[in-house]
């Protein structure tokens, strides 16, 4: 790639972030960083080069638990410390409780980490901020009952009034998705 001039993200990014770390941009008084967990490393030290370690000037949103990328690193080791600075955020906005209820137990036995780098277990007290929600499951022996199930289970939930863009199928691993 490099004979041939070709920049892939990741080159991207370290040259951002070596242009910042040469020339600094004093413009910015704060970085807001969403879904934080989905970084890399080389992005997250782009974003705090731009406001070093300024009180308020980096704000960090994110749950390890949600990491949809491998490759998970500290902040520690992208030289930020967030000593003092952290704050968990344990109260749910988004899912209803028996939706929150499930998904904790699927993923109790399952550690993750967040930027702090300790390991947490899965199942964990998260306050809920909408009561209710609906957990519909279905299982099969075999392919063709577990399609025949799941599309009885949607059109159901549609015909007492869920609209179709509330649901959510969820399955174990990726080839159950890709064969359903």
């Amino acid at each position: 790639m490099s004979e041939r001039g070709i920049l892939d993200w990741q080159d991207v990014l370290l040259k951002a972030r070596a242009e910042v770390l040469a020339n600094p941009v004093t413009d910015y008084v704060s970085v807001i960083v969403d879904e934080v967990q989905d970084i890399s490393v080389v992005g997250l030290q782009l974003l705090h080069a731009l406001v070093g370690d300024r009180r308020d000037g980096l704000l960090l949103v994110g749950d390890g638990q949600q990491s949809v990328y491998t490759g998970a690193f500290t902040a520690a080791e992208a030289g930020i410390s967030l000593t003092g600075r952290a704050v968990v955020l344990r109260r749910n906005y988004r899912n209803g409780a028996d939706i929150l209820t499930r998904a904790l137990e699927v993923v109790a036995n399952d550690e993750f980490a967040d930027l702090e780098g300790a390991l947490e277990p899965g199942s964990r007290h998260v306050d809920v901020a909408r009561p209710g929600g609906r957990v519909t499951e279905v299982t099969a022996t075999d392919e063709r009952s577990a399609i025949e199930s799941l599309l009885t289970a949607v059109a159901d939930l549609v015909a007492d009034g869920v609209r179709p863009g509330d649901l959510a199928v969820l399955c174990a691993d990726d080839p159950e998705v890709r064969t359903r």
